[in-house]
């Protein structure tokens, strides 16, 4: 049967299938078009997050690295410039390679585990060293995770070096902020001390001068002269203490706020010596004051009143702390370019421990306590000599007696001319 022939039933029905396989046709060519752009915006935005993961990392400030199980795969620029490789230089290295440590054997253990069963190292304080061997302290993190379809180690150095450095500069700080407050309390502590003291020294010397005025009134009244030179003489005494005490608060003041001037002039050492003696040893009857001063050149150039000070301090003391004793022993003499004086006393001494807290401000001695004194006397002495070059040691033993030695440089004087031997 003819084409020509099929009924138009027939006609239709053979078009309409091939209508259909038509439309079929281009239904599945269109899924392919979308499928294909769906795949390249999907590859374009793994390319996309792939840059800027790589951005991310490459911006870390601290130092990271994936790590294959062998070798680097991939160094950001921070691990870079901390190792002194460049980052092509780094990859194809193990990580552990720039580890200084004594116990790598345990990290490459660790490390493998990180692997084989996911456990992250977390290592603080170890020393990572450098191409060119600068060590670097670091904390170290690694732990697993994806990339490109397989596992890597993430590798993160961080340099911890300049917060040590932060942490030691802070702690010292703190030690000297500590320090300087512990001082200023014992300052403040022994200053109250020294006011307490102060105000006993002054009102001793008052007390005899007030007593010693109504004395004398009462003997004035009666006619008995006799009494008057003995309460005379107390008062005069009294007079020169509460002036020798003033002058060395006002030396010892003065030095502390840096206003104390050294004034050097050519002068005999030794007859200042026996001056002093002479003044102390006219007021002080229980002590003979043994003098030799042969050794000493004729002058030096120094100041005057600071080695009067000087003197009469350590010879005030030596008479002072030794009641029991009845000599006190001064030698002077010259060494080289330096003259010296001892000052030797039989008294109570001092333990050996405080040796070299004697000279501090404010402190007296253990086995000073029962004797009247300020604290400022000795600190004062070595203050005096320190500015003019000069300087001072002590001997002692509790019970047997101090040696107090002083040295000056002698600064242009000249030889004795005649010999100083005395006993006053």
């Amino acid at each position: 049967m003819g084409t020509s022939n099929m009924d138009d039933t027939t006609k239709e029905q053979i078009l309409g299938c091939e209508e259909i396989g038509v439309f079929q046709d281009s239904a599945l060519f269109l899924d392919d078009v979308e499928n294909e752009k769906a795949a390249k915006k999907l590859r374009r935005f793994v390319q996309l997050t792939d840059e800027r993961m790589g951005m991310l990392l490459e911006a870390l400030p601290v130092g990271m690295a994936l790590h294959q199980e062998q070798s680097i795969v991939f160094a950001n620029k921070a691990l870079s410039r901390l190792l002194g490789y460049n980052q092509q230089e780094l990859i194809g290295k193990h990580c552990l390679d720039f580890i200084k440590s004594d116990f790598c054997e345990d990290l490459i253990e660790r490390f493998a585990r990180v692997f084989t069963h996911g456990n992250p190292i977390n290592e603080p304080g170890l020393t990572v060293v450098g191409e060119d061997g600068t060590q670097n302290t670091i904390h170290l993190y690694i732990s697993l995770v994806p990339w490109e379809g397989r596992p890597v180690a993430q590798v993160v150095i961080q340099d911890v070096s300049h917060i040590q450095v932060m942490e030691q500069v802070m702690h010292k700080q703190a030690q000297e902020l500590a320090s300087a407050l512990f001082a200023e309390t014992r300052a403040r502590q022994a200053q109250r001390e020294f006011v307490s003291v102060i105000s006993h020294e002054f009102r001793t010397p008052l007390t005899i001068i007030d007593g010693s005025a109504q004395m004398i009134s009462r003997a004035m009244a009666m006619g008995k002269t006799e009494k008057i030179e003995a309460k005379t003489a107390k008062i005069r005494n009294a007079t020169v203490r509460m002036n020798r005490l003033i002058d060395d608060i006002l030396a010892s003041s003065s030095i502390e706020k840096s206003a104390f001037k050294i004034s050097p002039e050519l002068f005999d050492f030794g007859a200042l010596v026996e001056e002093q003696c002479n003044q102390i040893g006219g007021a002080c009857e229980s002590h003979e004051l043994l003098l030799d001063m042969d050794g000493l050149p004729g002058t030096i150039r120094a100041d005057k009143k600071a080695c009067t000070h000087i003197i009469d301090n350590l010879l005030s003391n030596a008479i002072k702390y030794s009641p029991d004793a009845d000599t006190v022993e001064l030698k002077g003499w010259q060494e080289d370019d330096l003259i010296y004086l001892s000052i030797k006393d039989y008294g109570v001494g001092v333990p050996e421990e405080e040796h070299d807290k004697l000279f501090g401000q404010y402190f007296r001695a253990s086995t000073s306590r029962a004797f009247r004194g300020t604290g400022i006397g000795l600190n004062l002495v070595k203050n005096l000599l320190h500015l003019q070059g000069g300087e001072i040691a002590v001997e002692s033993v509790v019970d047997e007696g101090s040696i107090f030695t002083i040295s000056l440089p002698i600064k242009g004087g000249r030889k004795r001319s005649q010999d100083m031997n005395n006993t006053l």
